[in-house]
Parts: C-alpha cells; sequence; structure tokens
C-alpha cells in the first residue's frame, strides 16, 4: 500500500500524518527526478516530522494492522427527567424530593480513573423548559422541589 501526502511543500518540521496506525516497513521517499529514500531517524521521525527539505509530495510505503476505530459524540445528547431523592441537612435532615423536568447531559466533567480516593463522576449540562408545563402554574417549567418533612 502506498499513501501519498498530499500537503504543499513540506520544509523542515513540518507535520504529516499516514492515513493508518500501526504500520511497519515503512519506507519514505520525495518525487524528486531520481527519487531520494528517506532515512528514519536522519530525515524523519516515525511521528513523519521531517527534518530536512524534499520535493512533494511525499509518499510513505508500509504495512498496517487492523485497527478499531470508535467515533464519539456520534448522536445528539439525549433530554432526560431527573428525580433525586435525599435529606435536606440545612433543615434538620428533612426529606426532600427534587424533580427536574428536562435536562441535557454534557459529557463527563470530571472521571478520574487513577487516585488513592473514592472515586466521584461529576456530570455537568443544562436544565431546558418543559414546554408542556404551563408558563403560569406555581411550580414552573423547569422542575420542583418537594419538602415532604
Amino acid at each position: 500500500m502506498v499513501f501519498v501526502l498530499h500537503h504543499i511543500t513540506l520544509k523542515r518540521t513540518r507535520q504529516c500524518q499516514l492515513e493508518h496506525q500501526k504500520v511497519s516497513s515503512v519506507v519514505v521517499t520525495d518525487s524528486a527526478e531520481t527519487l531520494a529514500t528517506l532515512v528514519a531517524g536522519t530525515d524523519y521521525t516515525l511521528t513523519f516530522t521531517l527534518v530536512t527539505g524534499f520535493t512533494a509530495p511525499i509518499k510513505a510505503a508500509y504495512s498496517y494492522a487492523a485497527v478499531t476505530d470508535i467515533g464519539l459524540f456520534t448522536a445528539t445528547m439525549p433530554k432526560r427527567f431527573v428525580r433525586f431523592e435525599g435529606i435536606n441537612t440545612a433543615v434538620s435532615n428533612a426529606p426532600v424530593l427534587v424533580e427536574l423536568y428536562r435536562v441535557v447531559f454534557d459529557p463527563l466533567k470530571d472521571l478520574s480513573l487513577i487516585s488513592n480516593d473514592f472515586q466521584k463522576f461529576e456530570l455537568d449540562g443544562k436544565l431546558l423548559t418543559d414546554n408542556t408545563k404551563s408558563t403560569t402554574a406555581t411550580l414552573g417549567q423547569f422542575g420542583r422541589i418537594t419538602q415532604i418533612g
């Protein structure tokens, strides 16, 4: 497989990227009339930062192994109803119920996987109006807090 890097003339320390990952048996050449084979570690590094000037386009012939690609953020964030049953520590630990009609959570705010402490799972999001609720209702269109005790 030969992959041609479609960049304008590459100059000293210009970054380029191969189409595939997990490459092996890499041979890099330029496009001069007399092809120059670039030397790994002298003319380029395996991250393909050119350290000398050559004639573009630069071509790389290589073998590559299979990889698995996983898409990120490929769907719109779903809207959720959130119900929280807890205690109000500010009012003698009285039971409380919090209901939020429409919430959209952003991706994780923080998920530290390496720690000596208990892990925490922080979410960030937006509270949206629920247009099925009346704008004149005492409880409004966002949600309600019910003090049970």
